[in-house]
Parts: C-alpha cells; structure tokens; sequence
C-alpha cells in the first residue's frame, strides 16, 4: 500500500508539474503581448497626437498660401489698373501735343 501511494504521490507530482510548465509556457507567451498592446495603445495615441499636429500646421500652411494668392491677385489687378490709367493719360498728353503742333505750325510759318 505504501508502493501504491508513492506511486500516486509521483503520478500527482507529475500531473502538478506539468499544469505547471503548460501555465508557465502560457504566461510566457500571454505577457510580452499584453505589454505590448500597452505599447501599442501608447504609440497609436502618440502618433495621432502628432498627426493632428501635423494637420493643424500644414492647414496653416494652406491658409496661409490662399492669403498670399489673394494679396497676388489684388496686387496685379491694382498694376492693371494703373497701367490702363497710365495708357489713357498718355493718349490723352499725344492728343493734346497734336493740337499744340497744329496750333505752332499755323502761327509761325515753315522756313523754306
């Protein structure tokens, strides 16, 4: 009877141990994933922080590039204008030499 409890005493032992190395196996394999899907969840979060950043300045940038696109425009639109007014003053300073021309030539006389 002593044989047969030693016997089941080892057989125990040895279902105890190897419970034991299944479980420690487990944990092996189960805790670097938990760690790091905890790695995870902190680097997804920091690269949507740095993403959003990166949204909002170069969102600034655009604005930033319509605005000077508008200045451009108002700025050559205004040179547009002032190159009319110059063209309109000179037809008008050509017309007003002509008639001095003919008013010169009809009071003094040609020399022939």
């Amino acid at each position: 009877m002593l044989e047969q409890f030693s016997q089941l005493q080892g057989f125990l032992t040895f279902i105890i141990a190897l419970f034991g190395a299944i479980f420690g196996v487990y944990h092996f394999f189960r805790n670097p994933d938990i760690r790091n899907a905890e790695k995870i969840t902190t680097l997804t979060m920091a690269f949507d922080n740095y993403q959003k950043l990166v949204e909002q300045k170069f969102s600034s940038h655009i604005t930033l590039s319509d605005k000077l696109g508008d200045i451009e425009k108002n700025h050559l639109h205004t040179i547009e204008e002032n190159v009319k007014e110059n063209r309109r003053e000179t037809n008008h300073l050509a017309t007003e030499i002509a008639s001095l021309r003919a008013i010169i030539n009809e009071r003094i006389p040609a020399k022939q």
